[in-house]
Parts: structure tokens; C-alpha cells; sequence
């Protein structure tokens, strides 16, 4: 799971956006963080099929892929109604702007997390390597291992908009604000 802007984003809502495009699940989501906006790009691998050599067909097809659901997500991110909700149900919201397709998936094929801690559950790589610049900046001032970072939740600020988390290290509680990027015991 992502958040941007302060909505939930999981992974795999991407991927079915892209396999009812006609796009295989070979993709790649780039999240920055620009003048303290969150930011994300998608990357797609072209099937042979969507190959073109005019400027036109090209132009359409990106259109086609990053306009409809960053569009939905920027006019949603502000209004009060929508601050907790997830990416997923504003986007069954806007089923008359989205094209949507059902599939129907074994039990053991997608895995959503909320936390850290159930990924770490799931894949044990992220035990010890989170991926992740805040995390390793947080366990170098703490003089910590990423491991021992856990009980990671997000905090907000009382726009709701995305202001940190809050975590356990050793017992003790810490708080790192995004806009100052400083890390506090609580």
C-alpha cells in the first residue's frame, strides 16, 4: 500500500487498471514527493500490440492511462467526505468516468497489508531492509536495525492531510513529521 496525498493506494488496483487496459502486469510506480506534493509516474511495458509509430496514437494511449484515475484522485483529495477513504472506494465512485472489468482471483493470489508489520509477516526480506529512505534514515539516528522499527501508523494533521507516523522502537514511541523530517520520542 501507498499513500498518496493522502489516499490509500494499493498496488493492485494499478495492476487491474492496466489489465483491463490491455497492458501486461509488467509495470513499474514511481512515488516522489515534489515542493512536499506527493507524486507517482507509471511506468508500463507495451505489448506489441499497442506498438505505433505516430506521435497521435502514442500521445492517446498515455492519455488514456494516467488521466482518468490521478484526475479522480486530485478532485477528491480535498473534500473533507473523502479524507479517510481509500483509493478503492472512490474509485467505485466514479465507476461511470472509469472503465471497469471483473476478475475473479484465487484466494492465494492477491495479498493486500495496512502495515508494515503484516508485510514483514509476508515477505520476510522487509524485516531487515524496509526500502524505504525514511525508515533507514530513522534507524541510523536512533542508532537501530530496521527490524527493530515496528508498529508503524500514519499520523495527520487536523486538515487530514499526511503529516508522519508514528512507531516502537525498543519499547519507546517515536514520531517522524514528513515536513521537518525529524524524529521524536513521544
Amino acid at each position: 500500500m501507498m499513500i498518496i496525498r493522502g489516499v490509500n493506494v494499493f498496488p493492485s488496483q494499478i495492476e487491474t487498471v492496466l489489465l483491463n487496459e490491455g497492458y501486461q502486469p509488467n509495470y513499474q510506480i514511481i512515488v516522489d514527493r515534489v515542493n512536499n506534493t506527493d507524486t507517482f509516474d507509471i511506468n508500463v511495458e507495451m505489448p506489441p500490440e499497442k506498438f505505433t509509430d505516430t506521435v497521435r496514437e502514442v500521445t492517446a494511449m498515455e492519455k488514456q492511462i494516467k488521466a482518468v484515475a490521478p484526475e479522480i484522485l486530485l478532485e477528491e483529495y480535498h473534500l473533507p467526505q473523502t479524507a479517510d477513504k481509500l483509493w478503492e472506494s472512490i474509485y467505485m465512485e466514479h465507476l461511470d468516468r472509469l472503465k471497469m472489468k471483473i476478475r475473479k482471483y484465487e484466494d492465494d493470489v492477491i495479498f493486500e497489508f495496512d502495515t508494515l508489520d503484516e508485510l514483514r509477516v509476508f515477505d520476510t526480506s522487509y524485516v531487515d531492509d524496509t526500502r524505504s529512505t525514511i525508515l533507514k534514515q530513522i534507524s541510523r539516528q536512533l542508532n537501530c536495525l530496521e527490524r527493530d522499527i515496528v508498529n508503524v501508523t500514519a499520523f495527520k494533521t487536523s486538515d487530514n492531510a499526511a503529516a508522519g507516523m508514528r512507531f516502537t522502537v525498543g519499547g519507546q514511541t517515536y514520531q517522524y513529521t514528513y515536513q521537518t523530517g525529524t524524529t521524536q520520542r513521544i
